[in-house]
C-alpha cells in the first residue's frame, strides 16, 4: 500500500480572528499519537500531519469566512483512491477544534462540514521509507 499526503479543506464561520492558526507537524505528530493511543485513528489514517486556517481580506469582525485545512497521510494503492479518500471528518474536526482554540475565549468555530480534497502528494511506495518531496 501506499502512502500519500492528502489535504482537505472544509469553510467555517467565526467571531474570532483566526488567521495564521496552525498544527505544525511536531503538532501534528503529538496528535496522531494521542489518537492512536485512544483508538480514535480512523482506518487508512496513518498520520495527522498539519493544519491551518486562513481568511479572506477585509471582514466584519463579527462574522469571519474561514477555511480550515488539514493534511493526513493515508493509505492507498494509486493517487486516484487517495484522491477519493473518504474524509476523516470527526478526526479533522477536533484538528480545527484544536487550532481554534484559546483559553481565554469561547471556541465559536462553525464549520460547513463538507470537507473537500485540495491536494494530494505521493510521499512513499509500500513499505519503503517515505521520500519527502516527490509528487504523485
Amino acid at each position: 500500500m501506499n502512502m500519500y499526503d492528502v489535504t482537505f479543506e472544509d469553510v467555517g464561520f467565526t467571531s474570532r480572528d483566526l488567521s495564521g492558526c496552525e498544527l505544525a507537524e511536531c503538532q501534528g505528530a503529538t496528535f496522531t499519537a494521542s489518537a492512536k493511543e485512544g483508538g480514535t485513528l480512523p482506518d487508512g489514517v496513518e498520520a495527522v500531519i498539519s493544519g491551518y486556517i486562513s481568511e479572506d481580506d477585509d471582514q466584519p469582525e463579527d462574522d469571519r469566512k474561514v477555511f480550515v485545512g488539514v493534511t493526513v497521510r493515508v493509505q492507498a494503492e494509486n493517487l486516484r483512491s487517495a484522491e477519493n479518500f473518504p474524509p476523516p471528518a470527526a478526526l479533522m474536526n477536533a484538528v480545527a477544534e484544536r487550532m481554534a482554540a484559546n483559553p481565554n475565549v469561547r471556541n465559536d468555530l462553525d464549520l460547513e462540514g463538507n470537507w473537500e480534497v485540495m491536494g494530494v502528494e505521493f510521499v512513499s511506495e509500500g513499505d519503503q521509507p517515505a521520500r519527502p518531496g516527490l509528487k504523485g
